[in-house]
């Protein structure tokens, strides 16, 4: 289908851009960067569909397309540049709230770009459809265009807040858990398991939404702390992409969990994860170890106390230099050292010298979370040897 992309005839290149948007998964979507006009043809064939005029495509066909080429990155502006305002605001002037749903979360979605909402504020007509709307009876063209004019919002007053990327002190007791409604399932889950231990939960499960956009603002910044809830639909949800860029902003503690099977963060939220390791909830691994982790990482900041039992005592092996009463998360840097040469692994000391107990059970998480980092590490930025790297990780999963 990719050569199809560049073919000289116009139909087909629209064709295939279409039928990959549909089909192309979370790490395929950056494939579809513009890069041969179709934007601007598909944006042609858009103005035909709004005049009645285009019989090859429907207009929830093509914004389905442009919607899906909008959460790359690089493609918002071109959209803008293309002359899709003008087109946007003509489409929301037709009496069809599906197509004025799309829409709007096309343009909810372009407008993560600054320059973008700029233009989109700038444009009086347009923003004033935009707040008529925002009155609809129809609930999906509401939730939308809320969504939309709050984005506006919040990113104009960027610039005019102080705001880092440190921890800010937690206001709330609640943990607020940020997610994308195909994955309900298992969030719920986790959700009445962290209520039977007495954490006070902050969750949409009405998926409202749009209405709901002041209050999920409010919950975040007075959160004691936030998961993350990764998957695809979360990555191209615009409101996922609120609630998780509200988080960052408001410099809050958060803990990634991947929901969704074979799903890797790229884009937005690679580059929001950053090196932070996250756990595994999308049913590649056993539930239960994964929970565990989950307890471990909400003791560590002090959602849970320490003495909540998290796994049985047969699946801790202690090394075997160090007494029955000292767990490995206790671990000094000296007691690390003693660990490695307890295993016969002498020559690793050199290359653990800042690292303590809480860094040895990190590594064992990447090695199950993120191996390909993990063997990289050992590998390229150690220098450890393959046997070296064998026998530590298998020293590291007796831990």
């Amino acid at each position: 289908m990719v050569p199809l992309f560049s073919c000289k005839k116009e139909k087909l290149r629209i064709a295939a851009t279409l039928a990959a948007a549909e089909t192309c998964d979370d790490s395929e979507i950056d494939m579809l960067v513009d890069a041969e006009g179709v934007i601007s043809s598909i944006l042609k064939y858009l103005n035909e569909s709004t005049q009645c005029y285009n019989y090859y495509y429907t207009l929830t066909e093509l914004l389905g397309g442009i919607d899906k080429l909008a959460c790359a990155d690089s493609n918002k502006k071109k959209i803008l540049e293309a002359g899709a305002l003008p087109l946007f605001e003509a489409i929301l002037n037709l009496d069809k709230p599906e197509v004025q749903a799309l829409t709007a979360r096309v343009l909810w979605t372009m407008t993560f770009d600054d320059d973008v909402a700029t233009h989109v504020k700038s444009s009086k007509t347009l923003l004033a459809r935009l707040e008529m709307l925002s009155k609809s009876s129809d609930k999906a063209v509401k939730n939308n265009v809320t969504g939309l004019l709050y984005n506006i919002e919040r990113i104009s007053k960027k610039e005019k807040k102080d705001i880092t990327n440190k921890p800010t002190q937690q206001k709330g007791k609640h943990l607020f858990i940020s997610y994308s409604w195909h994955e309900k399932e298992i969030v719920l889950k986790l959700k009445g398991l962290l209520q039977e231990k007495g954490i006070q939960i902050w969750i949409d499960t009405e998926k409202m939404r749009g209405s709901t956009l002041e209050a999920m603002a409010h919950a975040v910044e007075n959160a004691a702390l936030v998961l993350i809830c990764m998957s695809e639909s979360y990555k191209r949800s615009p409101n996922c992409r609120l609630e998780a860029e509200n988080t960052f902003r408001c410099g809050k503690e958060y803990i990634p969990l991947i929901v969704q099977k074979h799903y890797k963060p790229d884009s937005w939220l690679g580059a929001l994860l950053g090196a932070k390791l996250y756990i595994d909830f999308s049913g590649k691994y056993q539930f239960e170890p994964k929970w565990n982790e989950l307890v471990k990482e909400l003791q560590a900041f002090k959602m849970l106390t320490e003495g909540e039992d998290t796994v049985d005592s047969s699946e801790v092996a202690l090394p075997e230099s160090t007494s029955s009463s000292t767990i490995p998360k206790t671990f000094t840097i000296d007691d690390v050292k003693q660990w490695l040469i307890s295993k016969q692994l002498e020559n690793c000391c050199q290359h653990f010298g800042d690292v303590n107990g809480k860094g040895l059970l990190q590594m064992k998480s990447m090695r199950h979370d993120a191996p390909e980092f993990y063997f990289k590490t050992l590998s390229r930025k150690l220098k450890l040897s393959l046997g070296e790297i064998l026998n530590f990780s298998a020293a590291l999963e007796e831990l």
